[in-house]
């Protein structure tokens, strides 16, 4: 597997991750887990669908290194996208708030998802080191050495 291709892969970990937890919360042992991981999707979901279209339009014709150097900032994209979508969601819902209630909306949203994307980031990183130790990662060496 090529580098870009995990990156790329991984971008779904935590649409994985959640259904995997939700899978074997009926057994009781990742039930609180589950049950985080599963709200943390269902509040985050649309967001997150947004960020994946945006970054898979964008970012997909870059070359690995530059691919990977952006999928490590992508949770700022999804925090901006989150807040955003939050600050919206509230002023649908009710229209008597005032700005400092929508900023305060954004920026918990925005820090919640900031935190949950890192925690993301942290585990495909361990993932990637993992499976390049295995030798299950193809890297190849840059041109310029051999020329």
């Amino acid at each position: 597997m090529r580098k870009k291709t995990y990156y790329l892969a991984s971008l779904l970990l935590p649409v994985i991750l959640s259904l995997l937890t939700f899978t074997f919360a009926q057994f009781g042992t990742l039930r609180e887990l589950s049950r985080f991981l599963v709200g943390a999707m269902i509040i985050g979901g649309i967001p997150y669908l947004l960020v994946l279209l945006m970054s898979g339009i964008v970012f997909f014709r870059l070359d690995e290194d530059k691919f990977v150097f952006y999928c490590h900032f992508s949770p700022f994209v999804m925090a901006l996208t989150f807040g955003t979508c939050a600050a919206v969601m509230m002023i649908i819902n009710n229209r008597s708030m005032d700005i400092a209630d929508l900023f305060n909306v954004f920026i918990i949203g925005g820090l919640y998802s900031l935190l949950l994307g890192y925690a993301y980031v942290l585990l495909a990183a361990i993932i990637y080191k993992l499976l390049k130790s295995l030798k299950l990662i193809y890297t190849e060496p840059h041109r310029a050495f051999y020329e």
